[in-house]
C-alpha cells in the first residue's frame, strides 16, 4: 500500500486543500482511495443523487482520475471518477490518440465519504482489461473545480510545461503483481 500526495500544477491558483491518494494492489484488484482535507467547502463537489452512470466530460468539473499502462506499451487507459458517482474508462492507443470508451468495463463502483473532508474510492479489476498479471504504471490526477469556477490540476507528478495528465513521463508509480 502506498500513500502519496498530489500537487497542484500551479500553486498560485490552487485552493487551500490537501489531496492524497492511497493505492493498493491486491492481486488483480487495484484499490484507489482519494482523500481531500482542508477548505473542502470551497470545492464544487457534485453530489447529485441520480443513479451513477457512465458519462462523458467528467473532467470539465471536479473529477478524480488515474491513468494506467503497461511498461513499454504505447496504449493506456484513463479512468474518470466523479464525486457524484459517475464514471468513465477510456482506452487510448497512444499519446492522446485513438480515444474510445473501454467497452470491457460496464460499471465501476465509486464510494464516497464526507465525514471529515471528502473521500472517494474505487476498485478496478485489472483482469477485465487483460492486464491482471502484468506490472502496471500509474499516473494519479485530479481536476479540482472551486465554487468560484476557478480550476486547478493536481497530480503525483507534472512532467510537462503545461498541465497534461497524458504524458507517459508522469506515470511515475509502478505496481507489480
Amino acid at each position: 500500500m502506498s500513500v502519496q500526495r498530489l500537487v497542484p500544477f500551479d500553486a498560485s491558483v490552487a485552493p487551500s486543500i490537501d489531496l492524497s491518494v492511497t493505492i493498493d494492489r491486491r492481486g488483480s484488484d487495484l484499490h484507489v482511495f482519494y482523500n481531500m482535507a482542508g477548505d473542502v467547502a470551497s470545492i464544487a463537489l457534485p453530489l447529485e443523487s441520480a443513479l451513477p452512470e457512465r458519462r462523458m466530460g467528467l473532467w470539465e468539473m471536479t473529477c478524480f482520475e488515474f491513468f494506467l499502462g503497461v511498461p513499454g506499451a504505447a496504449g493506456y487507459w484513463e479512468v474518470n471518477l466523479s464525486p457524484a458517482g459517475h464514471w468513465n474508462v477510456f482506452w487510448l492507443a497512444g499519446y492522446r490518440s485513438g480515444l474510445r470508451e473501454e467497452e470491457r468495463i460496464s460499471g465501476i463502483s465509486v464510494g464516497r465519504s464526507i465525514a471529515s473532508g471528502f473521500g472517494l474510492e474505487t476498485v478496478l479489476d485489472l483482469n477485465v482489461l487483460g492486464i491482471g498479471t502484468c506490472e502496471i504504471e500509474l499516473s494519479v490526477t485530479a481536476v479540482i473545480a472551486e465554487r468560484s469556477d476557478r480550476m486547478s490540476y493536481w497530480a503525483l507528478c507534472h512532467a510537462g510545461a503545461e498541465a497534461d495528465f497524458h504524458l507517459r513521463d508522469s506515470f511515475v508509480m509502478a505496481l507489480g503483481i
